[in-house]
């Protein structure tokens, strides 16, 4: 029997009637309910992401990210919509922000420690920007874990077998786990080697040679100075194993095992070393030998060392001088030269030991047999890979190069190559000339070439390959560029006597007029330096390039124009029709022009961006330069032909002038965009006024390329708008183009860049070619204040040498009147100064370091003092003139320049706290005293140097009482080993007054000018002290380094520029500008130029030493500022003697006079090593400003009446002239009217 089961649903219809009744109210409110769900999933803010989560050890900032946004960005008092808290209170604090709106994040003050357990939870009450509900998991939580490693010393490498080990970690630990988790793991050792902790002395030293006692003093179990707990052996490999389980205080343990890899160092051992010519050769007798120690070995027992041979005991020289005897090394040099061909003993002194206490591993070792072999063989030009030979320096007008020789064949072949000279009548171009000067320039430079390459070079049978792994390359010293070439002729050099190998001499090369490549050839160079393999008749080639000459090309190249000045080597005067040709470095001509009386020939269409050869097959060199070339006859009729490439300015380089540069062919543009105002509201409209303007020599010009985008960018979230821009032409012919910009209601706040650009993108890339940044303006909320006022001195003078300074306020309506009764505050703030005038930016006016007996680790202390507060809040009341009076007192007296910032606060009745600032300098003495000096000097050297005197307001002083005095500041260092394979450096700094240097007055330009010799090497300060009219002094300070005598075959700075020094800055046109030029050269040619985007106008003047003065007439197309150049040229110095007026005197005898008295004294005979005499070359440089009245618009604003009603009308009458008085007819004007209370904000 079936039966059938039937269920029904609970219905109203089978319920009794008060069930029914709730059923229905039960119902109803799931359907609320649900709808209310419905709503809530519409619009809820939800958290996507947020982190950190679970457990994550290095925690310090929190990242929340929603779905939609969640406020208005920009708006500052958006709330938070999470709460932080952890378990410790102290790390958890932390400030939150938000960065989008869509992002909230937290950061806290410090990275939070290891142990820390953090909760976030939501806010009650935060809705978002829509209004939507906040919704999503009430809580998140996260914690740091136990402790790790952040930093350990040693940091790896190789070990002591007492090693000590310091643990940084990332907070505290206990010592318990610490001791318990961590080992050491030994190669060779099969088990875990326990560690130990140090003793606290032991850990205290450590800490502080790592600068860590302050820092594990406030949190000491961050810090763990470990040993293995027992002795390592030598060589072998250690682990310092951190295991999982260190935990900190509170119980949380580390759950991750970190290893870090040592190797213990090798027995004591020392190695010997010497250069040789080959592996199986005896050591060079000129170079030194050294011995080289594995382990520091103290230096007092070092020096002990000897090297005995010859029949001396020579004794160990250090690198470093300067350290202390107590101090450790790592090597000791003896010496070169050392006799030929003699056997030596290097012998250790008893108990020699490392400064652990080690002997050596090997000690029958030493003493240590070794010797010296014969000179090894020598062919060198003085000069390589290129040389410049006087034509005329020697007294018979021929040209030599220097060779030096040794050791090689007694008859040496040289070869010359004379490339482009056909005969007088048809000179060939410079291509030739340029492609030889850059094939021996790349195989001077390169050890080694491509075979390929060298294949396409040289004539002849490459050297054969000896190494299979390197059959590309073949050394160039193997190669032979001249075998084979046209042209080629073979020069005889002297022989030596009786057919034995050369000794050690000098030999002359004649050379005719013109550039010459040289090539030598030589069996026993190549039997000494080259490989075996390549078999005995191995050849060894020694090449280089010269130029023999009686000429000297000088170039100039600016972005409009170029020019070259062509001067004589012997006596420095200029050269009248020479042909001056410019081309770049592939040999095609730029340019050509042929001097004047003055030796100047102007060059046009020579771009500043010289063409580029780099990456070509001839090479790099000369890439980015121009060759310049000079050809002309002398009074004999001899042609002479001389070079140079516009980067040959070593020494003379823009950047050693302080002066802007730029090799860009286009002129520099200069954009500014004029508001009507930079402060708005969001809803507001900003107006602007675009101007584009190219610098030219002659002032400004028109671009033509103009910017067409406009582009707004938000400065914190980059947000862009962007709009056309239209230029026009305005009936002057100037241009310029006009935008407005409605800002949205709902813009963001902050700063907003403006920008002009060329093409739709961002980059160059995307098709945008230029873009001028030009201005900003700010979007802010803000209250329009009712008040303005000012605070500052009561006295209108300077503040000199004070004490107190009585303070004045005074606050007035913006609308008329006096703020009478308001309460102020007033606080004042004493901080250092930085003393800097722009007319005088290479000058140091900083004070001098404290003059203390001894500073340790080089902690060098300026005299100045940290900023402090002289006045707290001082409360005044206004009086009924809206003035108000306080004194800031017990000031201390100022021994340098310093800054008094004064504020005085008080409440708006706009309901804001404005506050009112000014800032004073108080003065030491009513004159400013400055220096400018060189970076180092030789001490067989003067040092040149210029003391400056100033008024307080930067203009020059003259008669100021100036004295200036150097403090010797000499460094000890020596490097002093810990227990535990540490090892510590201790510097002192000692200061040494070595008295005045300089003293005197200043002149009309505020200057003295001093030369001084300073003896003690090492850094040396020099202080200058000026006196103002009641004996008040202003001290600034500049340190120059001076290096000990040999040391440099130059002194002072390596560069060849002088002082162009300029009657005052600033000019009008019309006046004399005079420039004092401070040339080393009794008498000198100079080329005097006006540069400012190329070459505005040129002179030739000659410079006498007794009054070295120039003077320009100041022009008015100059403005607004000009560069002055001074190129001072002086030939070749000779001795003069008196019997000379009878062989050339009587036929000049004006020129003897003056050669005899003036040359023959500065006469110095060249060494082997320097020729004071030779020819020289000395440039400077000086700005000036030039007034820029005569383009001035004299613009005068008025109106029809002193004051308006609301919505009333203003009558405005501009009026505008020009220079010479005529109406300015035509000009544009921007007007624009500001509240002036915006003013005030």
């Amino acid at each position: 029997m079936r039966r059938k089961c039937i269920e029904r649903s609970p219905t109203s219809d089978n319920l009794p009637s008060h069930r029914r009744d709730r059923l229905k109210n039960i119902y109803k409110n799931l359907t609320a309910a649900a709808l209310a769900g419905l709503s809530l999933g519409a619009h809820a803010l939800q958290i996507t992401s947020l982190t950190p989560q679970g457990e994550v050890a290095r925690v310090r900032q929190i990242v929340a990210k929603f779905d939609q946004a969640a406020v208005s960005f920009g708006d500052p008092k958006a709330p938070a919509p999470l709460a932080v808290s952890c378990s410790d209170a102290q790390a958890g604090k932390g400030t939150g922000r938000w960065t989008g709106e869509r992002q909230w994040v937290f950061d806290f003050e410090n990275d939070l420690a290891p142990g820390v357990r953090c909760t976030v939870t939501r806010v009650a009450g935060f809705k978002a920007a829509d209004g939507g509900e906040f919704a999503g998991p009430a809580s998140y939580q996260f914690n740091t874990g136990g402790p790790f490693v952040r930093n350990i010393r040693p940091g790896g490498g190789r070990i002591d077998e007492q090693q000590f080990f310091v643990l940084e970690l990332n907070g505290a630990a206990s010592t318990d786990t610490l001791l318990a988790n961590v080992w050491c793991q030994v190669d060779g050792i099969g088990e875990r080697v326990p560690v130990k902790a140090l003793a606290s002395a032991d850990r205290a030293a450590l800490l502080a040679s790592m600068g860590a006692t302050e820092r594990a003093a406030k949190d000491p179990l961050r810090f763990a100075a470990l040993q293995c707990n027992r002795t390592l052996p030598p060589s072998a490999k250690v682990q310092l194993v951190y295991g999982a389980g260190v935990a900190t205080p509170s119980g949380i343990a580390n759950k991750v095992e970190r290893r870090f890899n040592f190797q213990v160092r090798e027995p004591f051992a020392v190695s010997f070393s010497c250069e040789r010519e080959n592996a199986q050769a005896a050591c060079l007798p000129l170079r030194p030998m050294s011995l080289s120690f594995n382990a520091p070995v103290p230096r007092k027992l070092a020096a002990q060392i000897v090297v005995k041979g010859g029949g001396k005991s020579i004794a160990p020289k250090f690198s470093d001088e300067n350290q202390d005897a107590e101090g450790l090394v790592d090597s000791v040099n003896f010496p070169a030269p050392f006799p030929e061909q003699t056997p030596f003993t290097v012998e250790l002194p008893a108990g020699f030991k490392d400064a652990s206490d080690r002997p050596l591993a090997s000690p029958g070792s030493f003493p240590l047999k070794v010797a010296t072999g014969a000179m090894p063989p020598l062919a060198k030009f003085a000069a390589s890979p290129f040389g410049v030979v006087e034509r005329l320096a020697e007294p018979n007008g021929v040209a030599l190069m220097p060779v030096t020789v040794r050791n090689v064949e007694p008859a040496l072949r040289v070869q010359a190559l004379v490339p482009g000279q056909v005969s007088d009548l048809n000179p060939k171009t410079d291509a030739e000339i340029i492609a030889w000067f850059r094939k021996v320039r790349r195989y001077d430079n390169a050890y080694t070439v491509e075979r390929k390459e060298a294949a396409r070079d040289v004539k002849g049978v490459l050297p054969r390959v000896i190494d299979k792994d390197d059959r590309t390359r073949v050394q160039t010293r193997m190669l032979s560029l001249l075998n084979g070439q046209t042209g080629v002729k073979t020069l005889d050099m002297p022989k030596s006597e009786g057919g034995d190998p050369r000794p050690f001499e000098v030999i002359g090369i004649p050379l005719t007029p013109g550039f010459h490549v040289l090539e030598i050839a030589s069996q026993k160079l190549g039997d000494s330096l080259l490989d075996e393999r390549y078999g005995s008749g191995r050849t060894m080639y020694v090449r280089t390039s010269a130029l023999a000459t009686n000429l000297a090309v000088h170039f100039k190249l600016g972005r409009e124009n170029a020019m070259a000045w062509v001067t004589s080597l012997d006596k420095g005067k200029v050269v009248a029709g020479a042909t001056v040709r410019v081309s770049g470095c592939d040999g095609k001509e730029v340019a050509v022009g042929t001097t004047d009386a003055s030796g100047i020939a102007t060059l046009k269409g020579v771009s500043p961006d010289a063409p580029s050869c780099a990456g070509n097959d001839d090479g790099e060199y000369g890439g980015g330069a121009y060759f310049v070339s000079a050809r002309a006859k002398d009074e004999k009729g001899v042609e002479d032909l001389a070079f140079t490439w516009s980067d040959w300015q070593r020494g003379i380089e823009p950047w050693r002038f302080n002066v802007p540069t730029s090799l860009q062919p286009d002129p520099d543009a200069i954009a500014h965009t004029i508001f009507d105002r930079t402060l708005l509201r969001a809803g507001e409209t900003v107006s602007m006024k675009h101007i584009l303007r190219t610098q030219t020599s002659a002032g400004f010009g028109l671009p033509q390329n103009l910017p067409d985008t406009l582009v707004l960018t938000h400065t914190g979230s980059g947000q862009q708008y962007t709009q056309p821009v239209k230029w026009r032409k305005t009936p002057t012919g100037g241009q310029s183009a006009e935008n407005t910009f409605a800002i949205p209601p709902a813009a963001k706040l902050g700063a907003y860049e403006v920008m002009l650009r060329t093409g739709k993108g961002d980059s160059a890339e995307e098709g945008a070619a230029r873009s001028f940044g030009t201005g900003q303006f700010r979007v802010e909320e803000f209250r329009l204040p009712v008040l303005e006022g000012r605070v500052g001195p009561a006295d209108k003078k300077p503040l000199v040498a004070v004490t107190s300074v009585p303070t004045d306020v005074q606050v007035n309506y913006v609308a008329g009147g006096a703020a009478a009764n308001l309460p102020v505050r007033v606080s004042a703030l004493l901080r250092g100064k930085s003393v800097n005038f722009a007319d005088y930016d290479m000058f140091s006016f900083s004070p001098p370091q404290k003059q203390d007996a001894t500073t340790s680790n080089d902690e060098e202390a300026t005299a100045s003092d940290d900023a402090r507060v002289v006045a707290d809040k001082l409360p005044t009341t206004l009086d009924k003139s809206g003035a108000g009076k306080v004194t800031i007192d017990k000031l201390p007296l100022a021994k340098a320049p310093r800054d008094l910032l004064i504020e005085a606060t008080y409440s708006d009745p706009n309901g804001e706290v404005q506050t009112l600032r000014s800032t004073h300098t108080l003065w030491p003495a009513a004159v400013i005293a400055g220096l400018k000096t060189e970076g180092w000097v030789s001490t067989d050297k003067k040092l040149k140097f210029q003391a400056l005197a100033l008024d307080l307001s930067g203009k020059p002083q003259a008669d100021v009482a100036i004295d200036v005095r150097a403090v010797a500041r000499i460094t000890t260092s020596s490097r002093k080993r810990m227990v535990g394979g540490f090892y510590t450096y201790d510097n002192k700094t000692e200061t040494k007054d070595l008295g005045s240097v300089c003293s005197g007055k200043s002149d009309a330009r505020g200057l003295l000018l001093c030369d001084a010799s300073l003896k003690e090497a090492g850094q040396v300060e020099l202080v200058v002290s000026a006196k103002d009219g009641e004996g008040r002094a202003s001290l600034a300070a500049s340190s120059v380094y001076v290096t000990k005598q040999g040391e440099l075959w130059f002194g002072g700075e390596d560069n060849d520029r002088i002082d162009v020094l300029p009657e005052k800055k600033s000019y009008q046109p019309g006046e004399t500008a005079r420039f004092q030029v401070r040339s080393p050269f009794r008498f000198a040619t100079a080329l005097v130029a006006v540069e400012r985007e190329g070459i505005i106008e040129t002179h030739v003047v000659q410079l006498n030493g007794q009054d070295p003065t120039v003077s320009l007439q100041v022009k008015a197309n100059w403005g607004p500022n000009a560069y002055v150049s001074v190129l001072a040229l002086r030939g070749r110095l000779r001795d003069v003697p008196w019997y000379s007026f009878f062989t050339w005197g009587f036929k000049a005898p004006r020129e003897w006079w003056t050669a005899f008295w003036y040359e023959g004294k500065e006469y110095v005979a060249p060494t082997a090593l320097v020729d004071l005499s030779k020819p020289a070359y000395r440039l400077g440089l000086a700005e000036i400003r030039v007034g820029t009245q005569a383009h001035q618009i004299d613009v005068k604003v008025t109106s029809d009446k002193p004051s308006y009603p609301v919505r009333g009308k203003a009558q405005i009458s501009i009026t505008g002239k020009l220079p010479d008085g005529k109406p300015a007819a035509g000009a544009e004007v921007a007007l624009a009217a500001v509240d002036q209370a915006l003013l005030e904000l």
